[in-house]
């Protein structure tokens, strides 16, 4: 009997057409166009999810006394979701924020699908007014802000514009994020005024944080350390605050209103706490931010 050619020719064992291999590519490439989506969605539901967490978290610290996550979603007012427990006779709604009522900001989405966030025009009165400041202590603190401009050709269309303002009614003891027209960051503590960072925004995302105690003052971008700097101590600041916005604050009327250096862009979280955080605490919000 003869012994079969395990080489011989067979249309079992022929190669793959060329149509045939363009047909499963096709097959492949339209699974991966239909499950991606999918995928994507979960991811962001994921993160969305583990920042919810950590948010609540974050509440229970001793220290904090403001937290705007700006997950409200809708109507003039941005809730305060800080607990304070550390703190004598707090109340969390005092420092509840009002929106502007010349419709200047708008409810948005933040840094990922789901996540709420406020959308600042960038022309005054566009800003959030916290009515009171009573809880925080100008002796040390942390304030810490999520945000992303949004500019067409690179500068921001009114004045230096303000992440966060808290001015004393004389304009010497300020406690603000702000940045360059062109988008530099800058800082105003004290008597330390318009101090650069050395960091710049782009049309991306950054999660900036300052620092002070007893006359030293950092601050972080993105989880990192980018100046350690000095101020005169100071005792008190003003009464009122605002976010997205530079303001005049007027005492003899105890009133306030906007007068430029207001925000373009995106603001999804903005914290404040009663103690300076340590570089390893500013370092875990941060990757929690972004995951």
């Amino acid at each position: 009997m003869a012994t079969p050619n395990r080489f011989a020719y067979s249309p079992a064992s022929a190669p793959f057409t060329l149509t045939e291999i363009m047909i499963v590519t096709l097959v492949v490439a339209v699974m991966v166009a239909t499950l991606l989506p999918a995928v994507e969605k979960a991811r962001e539901k994921a993160r969305y999810g583990r920042w919810q967490g950590h948010v609540s978290t974050m509440r229970g610290d001793e220290g904090m006394v403001a937290l705007y996550d700006f997950e409200d979603g809708q109507g003039q007012i941005v809730t305060n979701r800080a607990i304070g427990s550390d703190t004598t006779d707090y109340v969390p709604e005092k420092m509840n924020g009002e929106r502007d009522t010349a419709a200047l900001t708008a409810w948005a989405e933040g840094r990922w699908q789901g996540k709420g966030a406020l959308f600042f025009a960038g022309f005054p009165p566009s800003w959030v007014r916290i009515a009171t400041t009573q809880y925080l202590n100008p002796k040390s603190g942390t304030l810490g802000v999520w945000a992303r401009p949004y500019t067409e050709d690179g500068f921001f269309p009114y004045g230096n514009p303000h992440l966060f303002d808290c001015n004393t009614p004389d304009g010497t003891h300020a406690l603000s994020l702000l940045t360059s027209p062109t988008g530099q960051l800058m800082v105003n503590l004290g008597d330390r005024q318009a101090v650069r960072v050395g960091k710049e925004y782009g049309q991306a995302w950054h999660f900036v944080t300052l620092t002070w105690n007893e006359g030293t003052f950092k601050v972080y971008w993105d989880g990192g350390l980018a100046m350690n700097d000095t101020y005169t101590p100071f005792t008190a600041f003003s009464p009122v605050a605002a976010i997205g916005s530079m303001y005049g604050y007027d005492a003899a009327t105890d009133t306030t209103m906007s007068y430029g250096g207001s925000w373009a862009g995106y603001i999804d979280e903005v914290f404040l706490y009663t103690r300076e955080l340590s570089a390893d605490e500013i370092l875990a919000l941060y990757r929690m931010g972004i995951q």
